[in-house]
């Protein structure tokens, strides 16, 4: 049954249910937190953090969660670094183009697309949608992100990547054409994970119990391949990690060595987020014994760290 408040003036009627109100209270006051307090528990959080051995990556953000690791922070701050309006962007791995709004909002000229698979059905359907709605040209290309010949050199402003890095099996040479066709003061964007070496780092393991985090380390061939087919039919999807164990697309590459390549190919550090995987601190609790001979072999921070964040310039 619908509530209707009714307000002073007898004639004015508030229909809004109660419920609708509640649940509009909630979202306003989780606004208020994540706009004044969160910042502020972040601020904290690192002090306490940075004090440890993650501070030899010299970051200027831990996150204990995914808490501020999503599209809209990261494009504001891409936006700080490098006005994204009137821009060319390269979108490597794009999908089936979940991250493509969250670019248009900001009115760019261009945006390209590239992935390794062809996703034609969700492409053209993006396109026709966000003709509608936005002035930005919008273009799609299924390739390799190492080998970009429909791209000039020197033509791109922003090279943009979401939860592709850690599946390129060789990042030097994505780095090589990445680098090439990126503008003087251009900057590429990337945030990646879940790394190999951290808990679900294949991305499905974990996903039925916290216990079974890090099976892809610790359980041999055949008993991986078990554990993998528990999980029921597989069909090739981008959200089923399967796929790209599948496909063997995955880096291998620890915190360290991605940050060393960049370095490698002269860009210029702006930004770097380190993103703790929090099921980690759990299952080092609940199973210490197993935890310990994993950091025998991994070091710790390899098993902590589930995800990076980089705004880099050339």
């Amino acid at each position: 049954m619908q509530h209707i408040k009714y307000s002073m003036k007898k004639e004015k009627i508030d229909k809004t249910p109660l419920s609708f109100k509640h649940t509009m209270d909630k979202k306003s006051f989780k606004k208020l937190i994540r706009i004044y307090v969160y910042p502020f528990y972040v601020f904290l959080n690192n002090l306490l953090i940075t004090k440890n051995k993650f501070k030899k990556f010299n970051p200027d953000l831990i996150l204990k969660n995914q808490r501020g690791n999503d599209y809209a922070s990261h494009r504001k701050r891409v936006n700080k670094n490098k006005k994204i309006r009137d821009s060319v962007i390269l979108i490597l791995g794009v999908g089936t183009g979940n991250d493509i709004e969250s670019w248009l909002i900001y009115k760019p000229k261009k945006i390209i697309c590239v992935d390794l698979f062809s996703y034609q059905n969700a492409w053209d359907e993006l396109s026709h949608n966000f003709s509608k709605k936005y002035t930005t040209e919008i273009v799609f290309h299924q390739g390799l992100i190492e080998h970009m010949p429909f791209l000039d050199s020197d033509s791109i402003d922003i090279v943009a990547s979401d939860a592709v890095f850690e599946h390129l099996q060789n990042l030097n040479d994505c780095l090589i054409e990445i680098k090439r066709v990126l503008k003087k003061g251009g900057v590429l964007y990337s945030t990646f994970g879940p790394l190999w070496y951290c808990y679900g780092g294949d991305h499905i393991s974990g996903n039925d119990d916290i216990k079974n985090g890090f099976n892809h380390l610790i359980l041999n061939k055949k008993e991986y391949l078990s554990y993998l087919d528990s999980f029921g039919e597989y069909n090739h999807d981008e959200n089923d990690g399967r796929t790209w164990i599948k496909n063997n697309l995955f880096s291998y590459l620890k915190t360290s060595e991605y940050l060393e390549l960049l370095q490698k190919h002269d860009l210029k550090k702006k930004h770097l987020t380190l993103i703790l995987e929090p099921k980690v601190f759990v299952f080092k609790r609940d199973n210490n014994s197993i935890f310990n001979e994993l950091s025998n072999s991994h070091s710790i921070e390899n098993l902590f760290i589930s995800g990076v964040s980089i705004i880099y310039e050339k």
